[in-house]
């Protein structure tokens, strides 16, 4: 058992490193005049956070899309951080997608019973796929970010339910 842990470990230590070296050119982009102007940085609920902007939000449709969860992450990295930059908003988004990385490299392990370098190698792709680089440093996006999180999140929860009803 003592090995199982060590190689997740290093795993999920290979997995934060690779993902931190592949966006951290990123970390200094500014914010995008297509969509974050709305989300963020023009949005009223956000650039200057109140908290009764947070109880707005949950009922809000910005930019023609309903979507709480988001508004209200970003409303959360406004409030700790401001707007002055994108780079909180990015970072986030990073730790986001790295936490992702290592719920599928679960996901796939659980899957592939003992197959840690499937497992491994599988998460290594999703983590620095070039698909994946506009959900994680675009501000606006951390919707994709959101979504793709609790998705495989979902799917692990799912799976070590299924082994605990077999047992």
């Amino acid at each position: 058992m003592a090995y199982r842990i060590s190689y997740d470990l290093l795993s999920f230590l290979l997995l934060a490193l690779l993902v931190s070296i592949s966006f951290y050119p990123a970390i200094d982009n500014q914010f995008l005049y297509w969509d974050d102007q709305y989300y963020v940085t023009d949005n009223i609920y956000i650039n200057q956070p109140t908290w009764e902007d947070l109880k707005v939000l949950i009922t809000k449709v910005i930019s023609l899309n309903y979507h709480p969860l988001t508004m209200i992450s970003l409303w959360l990295n406004s409030f700790l951080f401001g707007v002055d930059s994108a780079t909180p908003f990015i970072i986030t988004n990073i730790i986001f997608h790295v936490l992702t990385s290592l719920v599928v490299y679960k996901v796939i392990e659980k899957l592939f019973t003992g197959k840690y370098i499937i497992a491994l190698t599988t998460a290594l792709l999703f983590a620095i796929h070039p698909m994946h680089v506009e959900s994680v440093v675009w501000v606006s996006e951390r919707k994709d970010v959101l979504y793709t999180f609790f998705f495989f999140t979902s799917i692990w929860a799912w799976l070590k339910y299924v082994d605990e009803r077999k047992a």
